[in-house]
């Protein structure tokens, strides 16, 4: 789960509220997070997020937006880690 929602937190930060491309994702994790890229474990942790719902899918440009429930499990991370 911890890559899930370092993932999600990377995904949260370079949104700015619109969708996000994978190669962007993919360049972004690959600096904090190499060991996803070479795991190639990068496209099943966005498939499990989508399945959580945390993030949804924007065929058009083959990209993803953080949802209201990927935003509210950032913010119950936050608060978890401050508990």
């Amino acid at each position: 789960m911890e890559k899930n929602i370092e993932t999600l937190k990377i995904i949260n930060q370079i949104s700015c509220s619109s969708a996000v491309n994978l190669r962007s994702i993919d360049m972004r994790v690959m600096i904090k997070y190499s060991e996803i890229i070479y795991n190639k474990e990068l496209l099943p942790i966005i498939n499990s997020l989508i399945d959580k719902s945390y993030l949804k899918w924007v065929k058009e440009n083959s990209s993803v937006i953080i949802t209201k429930e990927g935003i509210e499990c950032l913010i119950n991370e936050g608060e978890n880690l401050n508990s």
